[in-house]
């Protein structure tokens, strides 16, 4: 599969109708953002470096996936994170 293949599979408009309001809980948070980043590191000095990270829909509207990059494009990236965010209709959360 190609990489363009695996992101058209993944990526979404939107959530369906009968998820859109609970899907709002962190639907605000679409779209991309520079964020400042801090990490205390072992030897007790902190780390200030930029960022980005970048909110979209995916698996046909079930999930918000982020995706974090520190520093910001074009640097060296030195850490990356993804998280999946999905309504559980089970707990109502």
């Amino acid at each position: 599969m190609t990489a363009t293949a695996f992101l058209t599979a993944l990526a979404s408009e939107g959530p369906p109708p009968e998820r859109a309001k609970n899907m709002a809980l962190y639907g605000w948070l679409i779209g991309s953002w520079q964020m400042e980043t801090l990490h205390h590191c072992d030897d007790g000095t902190i780390e200030n470096l930029p960022g980005e990270i970048h909110f979209g829909w995916v698996l046909e509207g079930r999930a918000i996936q982020d995706l974090w990059i520190r520093p910001r494009r074009p640097e060296p990236s030195i850490m990356y994170g993804t998280t999946l965010r999905v309504f559980d209709a089970s707990i109502d959360g």
